[in-house]
C-alpha cells in the first residue's frame, strides 16, 4: 500500500508542467524591439495605419506565440499533485490547436523611431520589458 501511494505520488508529480510547458513554448513577442525585428520574423503586415500619431502594424498568424501567465497552473499543479493536468493539459493543447487553424491577431505599435512600444494579442496587451533608452546626442 505504501509504494503503491509513493508511485502514485512520483507519477502525479513528474506528470506536472506538461501544459505550463505547452502554453509557454513558441514565439516570444517580448523580444521584438524594432519594426524591422517584427518584419524580418512575421513577413509584411496584413494592416498599417495611424493611431494618434503613432504607426501601427496588425499582423494574422497562425504560429504559436509563447504565453508566460503560466505561474498559477504551476502553482495547482503542486497543490493538487498534478492532477489538474488532467485539465490544464487539454486545455493548451486546445488552445494551441485553435490558434493554429483560426489565427491569431498581433498588433503592434511602433514610436517615431520605429521602436516597439506595445504588443497587442488577440486584443489582450502584452508587457514589455523594460528597455534601454538610446544615447541622447548632447
Amino acid at each position: 500500500m505504501r509504494t503503491a501511494t509513493l508511485l502514485m505520488a512520483i507519477c502525479a508529480i513528474s506528470s506536472s508542467g506538461c501544459s505550463a510547458y505547452v502554453l509557454s513554448s513558441g514565439s516570444n513577442l517580448s523580444k521584438f524591439k524594432n519594426r524591422d525585428d517584427v518584419q524580418a520574423s512575421f513577413g509584411q503586415p496584413a494592416d498599417v495605419r495611424l493611431e494618434d500619431g503613432a504607426l501601427v502594424e496588425e499582423y494574422v498568424t497562425r504560429r504559436k506565440i509563447a504565453e508566460f501567465n503560466v505561474e498559477g497552473i504551476l502553482m495547482v499543479d503542486t497543490v493538487t499533485l498534478g492532477l489538474s493536468e488532467f485539465y490544464f493539459l487539454p486545455y493548451a493543447a486546445y488552445l494551441a490547436t485553435r490558434r493554429s487553424l483560426v489565427g491569431q491577431h498581433v498588433v503592434f505599435k511602433y514610436d517615431g523611431e520605429g521602436r516597439v512600444t506595445e504588443i497587442l494579442w488577440d486584443g489582450d496587451f502584452q508587457f514589455l520589458p523594460p528597455r534601454e533608452e538610446p544615447a541622447t546626442k548632447e
